[in-house]
């Protein structure tokens, strides 16, 4: 459990570092208002005697943020303290203010080893918040983070499967991996792993009976989506399924239709013989609308009309996250128990 800050070093704290509020002239008083003109304190905070200072510190700095980019080599320095509070709050702030710093991807892959995993789990949300950083460093994250689907802790697998995602095809060693967490008994773990593997497409041909498995029965529509996804994904090899994404497109699961339609549309021309379902799909009267476009747009496709873009379906790539994954991330970031 994480200790509390003392009450009295908080008061002293909110009086001598400028930042803590627009009242922090007043002593006594406790403020959530942060200023820039703070950072110089703060800086100097993270490396007070008293740990309540360096975590206060490390957390006005991840408040501050992106204005706060010379914070950046404390923060850094932050990372090793021994006290794991002060790390994590490190490794959230420095999500923020280490845009420019080219050692910030490093350090943060680097966190993804440490003992505690709240520690872990900021590093690899700051990496994610980084994340065009980061994969621009492939050699130096892409190991981590396939070591950090070996985690103990699934919330940490989790992100760090959302995070190879953004490596699209590029991250194919991940695949084993990867197909080791579609059996995790966390569901964002599952989710994320599918996603991942659906973005990285034919290399995951290996998946294909986990992905089948996953599409008919997980209890999550989200996994059940994302596995129909990856199907698709895997392109003309994944052929076989055709007649089990048929059953889906017949299905009166929206979720199974949309994620099937855009499976066989990925699939190609292999998939012509779904036609006539899709064709009978559309004469349902109460047909979801995005399914409706899918469906138009699949038939068209596979009868070799190029769809406008007005027509073309929602792209499966490095860029891709559902709702629910962005807000698991930001969570990540915030806290547990924190709304974004």
């Amino acid at each position: 459990m994480r200790k509390l800050l003392n009450p009295a070093l908080v008061v002293f704290l909110c009086g001598s570092l400028a930042g803590c509020g627009a009242n922090a002239t007043a002593p006594g008083t406790v403020s959530t208002a942060i200023s820039t003109k703070a950072v110089p304190e703060h800086i100097r905070a993270l490396k007070d005697e008293h740990v309540d200072a360096r975590r206060l510190a490390a957390h006005c700095l991840w408040q501050i943020g992106a204005e706060a980019p010379e914070a950046t080599p404390a923060l850094l320095d932050a990372l090793h303290d021994k006290d794991a509070e002060v790390r994590m709050e490190a490794a959230r702030a420095l999500g923020r203010t280490g845009q420019k710093e080219s050692k910030v991807i490093a350090a943060l892959a680097a966190a993804l080893k440490d003992e505690d995993a709240a520690v872990r789990l900021k590093a690899v949300a700051s990496l994610f918040e980084l994340n065009e950083q980061a994969t621009a460093q492939r050699p130096v994250v892409l190991p981590s983070l396939i070591e950090a689907l070996r985690d103990k802790n699934e919330e940490v697998q989790a992100g760090a499967a959302i995070l190879i995602g953004k490596f699209g095809q590029d991250a194919r060693e991940a695949v084993p991996d990867l197909m080791t967490l579609l059996k995790a008994a966390h569901v964002k773990a599952r989710q994320n792993a599918t996603y991942a593997l659906a973005v990285i497409g034919p290399d995951a041909r290996p998946a294909l009976p986990i992905f089948l498995d996953l599409a008919k029965n997980d209890a999550d529509v989200g996994v059940r989506t994302n596995a129909l996804l990856a199907i698709g994904r895997i392109g003309p090899e994944a052929s076989s399924a055709v007649p089990f994404l048929i059953e889906n497109i017949q299905s009166e699961d929206v979720a199974r239709q949309w994620g099937a339609a855009l499976a066989l549309y990925h699939i190609g021309p292999d998939a012509r013989a779904a036609i006539p379902a899709l064709t009978k799909l559309l004469e349902r009267d109460s047909l979801d609308q995005q399914v409706r476009q899918a469906a138009t747009t699949v038939i068209a496709s596979l009868n070799g009309k190029k769809p406008t873009s007005r027509e073309s379906l929602p792209p499966m790539g490095t860029g891709a996250m559902n709702e629910q994954q962005m807000l698991q991330m930001k969570r990540m970031r915030l806290g547990p128990g924190k709304n974004p």
